[in-house]
């Protein structure tokens, strides 16, 4: 029973690193993506909250989920990630806001041609958002928001975090690894010399 428990915590210690060295390659990958976003997977977007317009729904910090939908299933009280008409720095791309649907009608927005328009708000702000959203600036509604992760999500994005979230694990597992296989070898030399 006690080898059993053993090995059980071995392959779960070595399966919980592979992961996490998985999850710093696609931090790192991310890294060099436009804006350093995260990639889409199935419909679902990885985002990182960078403002406080959610609190305390959703801090500063947080890695917010949200899948992509069709935006005439968009109901008020939905909370969902867009893109805005305003630009982010140099670069000219996007910017992505997270904010509460407290309207929705069917009316023409500029570039658009009478598709679903969105009235949004940030919890934490007093007013709403100025301008109505386009259905087609609609990113995804939000499916889980995980406090606090998105401060390690940005610290694998820099040269330091790089090697830390993926040197660090991989020498660990290499470390595990390599004591197993002395001790297997080991092992079969003691069971040979019986």
């Amino acid at each position: 029973m006690r080898e059993f428990v053993k090995k059980s915590a071995n392959v779960l210690v070595n399966m919980c690193l592979v992961v996490l060295v998985l999850a710093a390659v696609v931090l790192a990958l991310a890294r060099f993506a436009p804006e350093r976003q995260l990639p889409v997977v199935g419909g679902l977007r990885v985002l990182v909250v960078d403002g406080g317009s959610m609190e305390p729904a959703i801090r500063v910090g947080s890695v917010i989920v949200v899948r992509r939908l069709d935006p005439e299933r968009i109901q008020v009280g939905d909370v969902i990630s867009f893109t805005t008409p305003t630009r982010r720095g140099s670069s000219g791309a996007p910017t992505i806001a997270t904010h509460r649907v407290i309207h929705v009608t069917r009316e023409k927005v500029y570039g658009d041609h009478g598709t679903v328009a969105l009235r949004t708000k940030g919890d934490a702000n007093e007013e709403p958002d100025i301008q109505a959203i386009s259905g087609a600036s609609v990113l995804g509604k939000l499916v889980l928001a995980l406090p606090y992760l998105g401060y390690v999500v940005r610290f694998g994005q820099t040269p330091l975090g790089i090697a830390v979230l993926i040197l660090v694990p991989a020498l660990v597992l290499a470390a595990a690894w390599g004591s197993d296989l002395v001790a297997r070898t080991k092992r079969r030399g003691d069971s040979a010399v019986v």
